[in-house]
């Protein structure tokens, strides 16, 4: 057989497989672009052909998913770690919690801990409009604290945040409490996962967002621990502690009074 006909043959055989080539490619690098595998290129791939655009935008279509699909689908372990509210306000601004600053390095502890576990993260914000009803220029109880987007309401910046945590904001709505994550359907969406089965509660404070997070995530169903250690009080106070500390025994969370460093993380 004449080489020139060879090659006539090999060409028409690898024809499909160049096709699937030049279709694939495309596809696989857009993916690993948009997950920060390879870097961004300087340009975007040129859609050459209307087919290829419809493949494209079906990709894109199936993975916007809403917040809440993403947050549940990431629950893996049974256990979840929430980090409620440690913002800028509550350790040395407006609504400055007692000694709120000395929980932060047993914190970032626990939270490595929790980290090489696999286990899932989430920090709560309180995260205020400005005219939120519990400020008292527009008549509630509270000094301005943690409006969106201010220096006040950032997670402190001495808080180590693992990558692919969980971010949390609530009292978006200037008429709703403002006291639990649980106002963040996203949040509950976390919560409804059947594989979790116990959750680990830290941050500030004891007397307001924390008890009310206890609370709501026991109403869950779920196993709820306190870290004690790891939890900022509002006041000084030891009595109005320790009637915190009663009602949430008295509906079932645990108390953990053990060190930072020794967590009780079921393995």
């Amino acid at each position: 057989m004449p080489t020139s006909l060879k090659i006539h043959e090999l060409v028409i055989q690898c024809i499909p497989e160049a096709i699937v080539a030049l279709v694939a490619i495309p596809i696989v690098y857009w993916l690993f672009e948009r997950r920060g595998i390879v870097p961004p290129r300087q340009e975007q791939i040129t859609r050459k052909s209307d087919g290829m655009t419809v493949i494209l935008a079906e990709i894109e279509k199936a993975s916007r998913e809403t917040e809440e699909i993403k947050a549940a689908d990431r629950i893996r372990a049974t256990d979840l770690l929430i980090v409620v509210d440690v913002q800028g306000d509550f350790i040395f601004g407006s609504l400055k919690a007692h000694d709120a600053s000395k929980i932060i390095a047993p914190l970032n502890a626990y939270i490595k801990i929790a980290e090489a576990k696999g286990m899932v993260i989430v920090f709560t914000r309180d995260w205020h409009p400005s005219d939120h009803w519990s400020f008292k220029e527009n008549g509630g109880p509270w000094a301005t604290h943690c409006v969106e987007g201010t220096r006040g309401a950032q997670l402190t910046e001495d808080l180590y945040v693992p990558p692919g945590s969980v971010i949390i904001d609530f009292g978006v709505d200037p008429g709703l409490p403002g006291y639990s994550p649980l106002e963040n359907r996203a949040f509950e969406a976390i919560l409804e996962s059947p594989s979790l089965e116990t959750v680990y509660i830290a941050g500030i404070a004891l007397e307001y967002c924390v008890q009310s997070t206890c609370i709501g995530v026991r109403d869950k169903g779920k196993r709820v621990v306190a870290l004690e250690s790891l939890i900022a009080t509002a006041s000084e106070n030891v009595d109005d502690a320790e009637r915190v500390w009663e009602k949430l025994l008295n509906i079932g969370v645990e108390r953990e009074k053990r060190h930072a460093a020794l967590p009780s993380f079921r393995v």
